[in-house]
């Protein structure tokens, strides 16, 4: 789908969105979104903040949406709630490399303690118990701190405000003209996929969101203290993957998330 947007009083731009999008086009909701009003505002606004300053990232406009390439739609498992990305991180502790597609940046302290948490909670290669009667789970897979084998799994990292100008005093007002993307994301989410984890590392994020969310078809996870060396989501994440399917018998990347 190809929907060109007035960036100015003299000139127009043509999007292809299934080039940015993926798959996420062929939803009803993010295709009436995208031919709205709404996202032509946006668009605005997205040009004219790369337009006026040289330091919002990411650094190619194409990458803003790069999340929902990375994770199709029909694959999306677990949706983590970030704040907004960062040259380094997102605030709130997630490393970005799922989110952009540009790998190459140094990773910074919170990615470490993104690895020791998940290496600490959780290890790749799970066998039944019979004597425990549980998951029993054996490490052997280096930590992928691209994060690009979550995305592959099914994770969608989709921030609150999905660009980040460094420049920008008035953070929250970012979010604010992000926002109805992001609930429409949510609610397409909700209404048209079962059984999927939302995980919210923000508690004014869960107040403005968690009502977009049918909680009889999906489940919520909140962290509010960011997800850090200490965090154990990994853990109940998989465990609300594994009670999910009833039918379960081995347990592959099919079923749960091999961190």
């Amino acid at each position: 789908m190809v929907v060109k947007h007035q960036i100015n009083d003299s000139s127009e731009i043509s999007i292809n969105y299934r080039e940015w999008l993926g798959d996420w086009i062929d939803e009803q909701l993010i295709e009436e979104l995208v031919e709205s009003k709404y996202m032509s505002h946006l668009i605005h606004y997205i040009w004219q903040t790369y337009n006026s300053s040289d330091f919002v990232y990411p650094k190619n406009r194409k990458d803003i949406f790069h999340c929902f390439r990375s994770t199709p739609f029909h694959t999306t498992k677990v949706v983590i709630l970030g704040d907004e990305p960062s040259n380094h991180i997102m605030s709130n502790g997630i490393g970005p490399g799922l989110y952009h597609s540009d790998h190459t940046r140094t990773f910074s302290k919170q990615i470490e303690d993104l690895e020791e948490a998940v290496t600490k909670n959780y290890e790749s290669k799970f066998e039944w118990d019979k004597n425990l009667q549980t998951w029993k789970a054996k490490f052997d897979k280096k930590f992928d701190k691209s994060l690009t084998s979550w995305s592959n799994q099914g994770i969608l990292f989709l921030n609150t405000s999905l660009i980040n100008n460094h420049m920008d005093k008035e953070k929250e007002a970012t979010k604010i003209i992000f926002r109805n993307l992001i609930r429409t994301v949510l609610k397409t989410i909700s209404d048209n996929l079962a059984g999927i984890i939302f995980v919210f590392t923000d508690e004014e994020q869960y107040k403005a969101l968690n009502k977009y969310i049918d909680l009889t078809y999906h489940y919520i996870i909140k962290d509010f203290n960011g997800i850090d060396k200490d965090t154990n989501i990994f853990e109940e994440i998989n465990q609300v993957l594994i009670d999910n399917d009833s039918d379960v018998e081995v347990l592959t990347e099919d079923v749960i998330i091999n961190w």
